[in-house]
């Protein structure tokens, strides 16, 4: 894990001027999954629906991703990673996966959920495949404790 590497979360009021400078990170994960965002993703990043996150070093944005709590038909509370594009992902990923479950916890979910690549299986620690790949991407869960 890098320890430069840091997570956070836009603020509402900042997510039209984040959105601008996160746009080519984005357009290359929609390139990737284009089911994961539509137009409709900025309208909820707005209303806090939806969650925008950074990873960033030393002022580089290396990757963006998005968040949403959702419910399951089994009553689970279930935080749900995805859109998620950059690059390095191996030098972030525990880090940002500590912080989705810190995250998680205080929403009081009782999972998170990836949805990516196949080395997602090896970047984040005690994922289970939920669902495997269609198209490439399969949902990935992280049991809450």
């Amino acid at each position: 894990m890098n320890a430069g590497a840091e997570i956070h979360k836009v603020p509402r009021d900042l997510v039209d001027e984040a959105w601008l400078h996160a746009r080519c990170l984005i357009d290359r994960g929609r390139a990737v999954a284009p089911n994961l965002l539509n137009e409709g993703t900025l309208q909820r990043l707005r209303d806090t629906t939806l969650q925008l996150w950074f990873v960033l070093e030393r002022g580089e944005l290396l990757a963006v991703f998005f968040t949403d709590v959702q419910a399951t038909p089994t009553g689970q509370q279930v935080l749900c990673v995805q859109g998620l594009g950059g690059r390095q992902m191996w030098r972030w990923s525990r880090r940002m996966q500590a912080e989705m479950i810190r995250f998680a916890r205080h929403h009081n979910c009782d999972a998170v959920r990836f949805v990516g690549r196949k080395a997602y299986e090896r970047l984040f620690e005690d994922v289970r495949i939920l669902e495997p790949a269609s198209d490439g991407q399969s949902v990935y869960e992280r049991a809450i404790q």
